[in-house]
């Protein structure tokens, strides 16, 4: 395949500008997107697992390994704790701004999000950075260190 991505942001280009072939859409606009007109939809996650048969992870905090860690850990520990518990508001207010059920929302919320990093995710990661490293999409030698949430 002869492909050549150009990377933009939604809406970029102006009004005159053609729509993308193709484009990823990730967090509330994937949620709002209507499929119907779409010739072809992959759910990334999904593919990864059946690829791999472990999870995709979409996003993960990093640091430097100079980094003092000790109370970010609290605080992102604090922040996850309030956002699980705020879930049935979050979808809520969600819901409004998406125009989406609630309830559609409350439950991909608690059912398909991930909280945790656990080995089968940390072991997922590494396997998607290998791959890209062997397809030359990342560079070699990086590592993963993981900080343990509290």
């Amino acid at each position: 395949m002869n492909l050549s991505p150009h990377f933009a942001m939604p809406d970029e280009g102006g009004p005159d500008a053609r729509p993308p072939d193709a484009e990823v859409m990730i967090g509330d606009r994937a949620l709002a997107a209507a499929p119907d007109g779409a010739e072809w939809v992959m759910d990334l996650g999904e593919a990864w697992a059946h690829l791999a048969r472990l999870p995709f992870v979409y996003a993960f905090w990093t640091a430097r390994t100079d980094a003092d860690l000790a109370r970010l850990s609290a605080v992102l520990t604090e922040a996850r704790d309030a956002g699980l518990a705020a879930r049935p508001a979050i979808a809520a207010s969600a819901s409004d701004a998406l125009g989406l059920p609630a309830e559609t929302l409350q439950t991909y919320l608690e059912e398909m999000v991930q909280y945790e990093f656990g080995r089968r995710e940390q072991k997922g990661l590494v396997g998607f950075y290998r791959m890209a490293v062997e397809d030359g999409l990342a560079p070699a030698g990086s590592r993963l260190d993981v900080a343990r949430m509290v």
